[in-house]
């Protein structure tokens, strides 16, 4: 047989994904129940996209506004003689951040109990990674 009809072609995430699809199906996962992982993928998918508009609001604003009129990095820290909206979008900022982090915990803590599941939580985990989620736009220093 030629070496190259020997040769697969494995990357990351189909590794990832056999190994999961086959302990789920060791551990007798039926899949006749809904899996809770949808429910949290979905969950964490939304507070994503409202840390994104977060983020263009705040990278739109950073645009606008002198330096001398955003001096606060954090809303629990806030110089007071910074423009409100910027104050405001701080902590919207902050929040979105928080919110999402909140999320991607829960989604890490889900019982995954299908297969399908085990592909979509890899999918959903490979797509945050490589950039496909998330667009952040370059902020300026």
């Amino acid at each position: 047989m030629p070496q190259a009809a020997l040769r697969t072609i494995t990357n990351r995430r189909t590794v990832l994904t056999g190994t999961a699809a086959l302990v789920v199906t060791a551990s007798g996962a039926s899949g006749r129940t809904p899996d809770p992982i949808f429910a949290a993928i979905e969950a964490h998918n939304k507070s994503a996209l409202r840390f994104n508009a977060a983020i263009k609001r705040h990278y739109k604003l950073e645009q606008e506004l002198p330096r001398d009129q955003r001096k606060t990095l954090h809303a629990d820290e806030v110089v007071e003689t910074d423009d409100p909206r910027w104050i405001e979008t701080m902590q919207a900022l902050d929040d979105a951040n928080l919110e999402m982090f909140d999320f991607a915990r829960d989604l890490l803590q889900t019982d995954i109990t299908t297969t399908a599941g085990v592909i979509a939580f890899l999918d959903h985990v490979a797509g945050s990674a490589d950039g496909r989620r998330f667009h952040v736009p370059r902020l300026s220093r």
